[in-house]
């Protein structure tokens, strides 16, 4: 009796478990596929009117955790620097690389963001994050985009990244092209831009003061200057 009960317990140590995670890692689903499946078909579409568009937005914010979680990849550079040392050797008979499978899949993920716009909301601290953070430029410059599509609760995190004076000339005129996609809602953004125009970047001058043009109308002493 006592081995029977030691059974069932190990049974249920190993189980309960794998049970566990097959309920908590469940994806979101539509119309017969799932999240991952209509990342795939989303092929960088942006069109509202594509299938995998509509789907993600049907399934909303309850993909934000699992976008997020994908979106987070970066290869290590301790693994970049094998790849490249090993991969002149493995690229004639290895198969695709998992880890630039999980980078095309982050890759997907922000798109999938940006696509959900206002319905990604919950993600914007983590998204803030990256602005920050990441190593990766072709996911960093998704962030701000994501961020931008998001409306008003996506703009302070843009408007700390301008100030910043640990972001990179590249990420503010990221940030700042992004903007320009929410027009007059960005105007919050307008006292930094005034003091981007005195940066030592002139790529950053020159968006700063484009983005200005887009989003107020100009005062007349700066005719008065010209």
């Amino acid at each position: 009796m006592r081995k029977a009960r030691i059974y069932v317990l190990l049974i249920a140590v190993v189980a309960v478990p794998g049970l566990m995670g097959l309920v908590f890692s469940q994806e979101p689903a539509a119309r017969g596929r799932t999240l991952s499946e209509w990342l795939v078909l989303l092929d960088g579409a942006q069109d509202p009117k594509n299938p995998a568009c509509e789907a993600i937005l049907e399934m909303g914010s309850d993909t934000v955790p699992y976008l997020l979680k994908w979106s987070r990849y970066e290869m290590p550079p301790w693994k970049r620097r094998l790849y490249k040392l090993v991969n002149p050797i493995t690229r004639h008979f290895e198969k695709p690389s998992s880890a630039a499978e999980k980078k095309a899949r982050a890759q997907a993920a922000m798109l999938g963001l940006i696509v959900l716009g206002p319905k990604a909301e919950s993600a914007v601290p983590q998204l803030s994050k990256m602005l920050r953070e990441t190593n990766d430029l072709t996911i960093a410059r998704f962030a701000p985009m994501a961020l931008s599509r998001i409306g008003t609760a996506g703009l302070p995190p843009l408007v700390a990244a301008l100030t910043n004076q640990q972001t990179t000339s590249l990420m503010r005129c990221y940030v700042m092209s992004h903007l320009g996609m929410m027009g007059t809602n960005a105007a919050p953004c307008i006292p930094a831009l005034e003091r981007a125009l005195e940066d030592s970047n002139w790529n950053v001058r020159t968006f700063a003061t484009n983005l200005l043009r887009r989003i107020r109308p100009p005062r007349s002493d700066e005719f008065a200057e010209r």
